[in-house]
């Protein structure tokens, strides 16, 4: 089992994390772990505040979100 703790930089929020399985464990560990579970728990919360149909909610705000990086990744 592998803990971790994850913090808002503005303090909004504290979570800790267990995992109980060895792939997940080495994903836990990996350099960017934080700022991916950081920013997969934002966007969860600001979904859910926003509507009641959370999964239709979350797949736009993340096409909308790949759909801007492309354009950037292409100029």
């Amino acid at each position: 089992m592998t803990e971790r703790n994850i913090r808002d930089r503005d303090g909004r929020f504290e979570i800790s994390l267990s995992v109980h399985d060895e792939d997940l464990e080495d994903a836990v560990h990996h350099q960017d772990a934080e700022a991916v579970l950081r920013s997969a728990l934002l966007l969860s919360l600001a979904v859910l505040m926003q509507s009641e149909r959370w999964p239709d909610e979350a797949l736009r705000s993340m096409s909308a979100f790949m759909k801007e990086m492309r354009q950037s990744l292409l100029q």
